[in-house]
């Protein structure tokens, strides 16, 4: 296995005067060892790692895998931001992770903290969609969704208004998606609120 570390990012995670940084880690299995003609990439994982006194960094923990097991090409994971959403000092970190097949995209946001010494996951959602290129769908659509952190219900913490466009397209005499054709666009907003352990669906009220 070749190990590869992708997007370093600054942080505090563990505490508000710590010198962090968060990291796209993993490994793939060269070709040559598979006998195939593509790498496979081991799942993706994002990596908390701490500067000691002695000027060395050391791994604190990892998070649960992030995407399936497909060519290392393919592999998408990435960093979108540290954010303090309750305002500790202390950065929460939110990936977008793409689950990636042939001629089909798909992708969740994971939203981690760092608690009991370890990566908790705070809240996912899908962040797109696209099944454009798949044959005989039933319908064929893209969706693509971005959070937008807001303090809703006035407790200190932000919460998270989730905005999602959806759009619908007609099917060529094929059986595949004519995406020149845009046959319905949709924009609606969903709440997930800072619940003290986690982000939950409310209805807004």
């Amino acid at each position: 296995m070749e190990p590869w570390v992708l997007q370093v990012v600054p942080c505090a995670c563990t505490a508000a005067d710590a010198v962090e940084a968060v990291a796209i880690v993993g490994a793939h299995t060269p070709r040559e060892a598979l006998g195939t003609e593509e790498q496979k990439a081991a799942q993706a994982r994002v990596a908390l790692f701490q500067l000691q006194r002695t000027g060395s960094w050391k791994l604190m923990g990892m998070s649960d895998p992030l995407a399936m097991n497909v060519s290392a090409q393919m592999l998408g994971v990435q960093i979108v931001q540290a954010v303090d959403f309750d305002h500790d000092g202390r950065a929460a970190i939110l990936v977008n992770s793409a689950s990636l097949a042939p001629r089909y995209l798909d992708g969740v946001y994971h939203l981690y903290g760092w608690k009991d010494a370890a990566w908790q996951r705070l809240w996912t959602t899908t962040s797109y969609y696209d099944n454009t290129t798949l044959p005989e769908q039933p319908d064929y659509a893209t969706q693509v969704g971005w959070p937008e952190w807001k303090d809703h219900n006035g407790d200190g913490a932000e919460d998270i208004v989730f905005h999602v466009i959806r759009r619908t397209y007609a099917r060529e005499a094929p059986g595949f998606a004519d995406t020149a054709h845009v046959e319905g666009e949709t924009y609606s907003t969903v709440l997930f609120e800072w619940s003290g352990s986690g982000f939950l669906l409310t209805d807004g009220n």
